[in-house]
């Protein structure tokens, strides 16, 4: 009997042992689980943070072109009301030369008009005194 207990009672410090050196290579288990798991976090925190910073960057190089788009579209439209008031002050000075011109030819017209009928006027009394005389040679 007291061999019995002494082999029970070796068996069992032998396996308390093999437990003790089981939760061991669990806790070293764990913790080496527990420090990759640290480490893909702080990769993942600096992936994310790199991303954040290229994410910024290309935010401000956006920017930057908004605003040389802007500039240069208000150039442009600056350049076309240029354009259109150049284009309008050329179509009014056009519309004062025409008024003008018209004017001229109005008053060159009118003038022809009154030397034709006083050219009328003198025919007509030419032709009635060369009547006048034809009748007068008759009778």
């Amino acid at each position: 009997v007291e061999n019995h207990s002494r082999s029970l009672s070796e068996s069992r410090e032998r396996m308390a042992a093999a437990m003790q050196e089981d939760l061991a290579k669990f806790a070293e288990g764990r913790a080496a689980i527990d420090a990759a798991v640290t480490n893909q976090v702080q990769k993942l925190a600096e992936g994310r943070g790199l991303i954040s910073r290229a994410l910024e960057e290309d935010l401000r190089k956006v920017n930057e072109s908004r605003a040389a788009i802007d500039a240069s579209l208000g150039s442009h439209l600056e350049q076309l009301e240029e354009g259109r008031n150049r284009l309008s002050q050329a179509l009014n000075e056009d519309s004062g030369r025409l008024v003008q011109a018209r004017t001229m030819i109005d008053e060159m017209v009118a003038g022809h008009v009154g030397k034709l009928a006083e050219g009328r006027n003198i025919l007509a009394r030419a032709l009635e005194a060369d009547l006048g005389k034809l009748q007068d040679s008759r009778a």
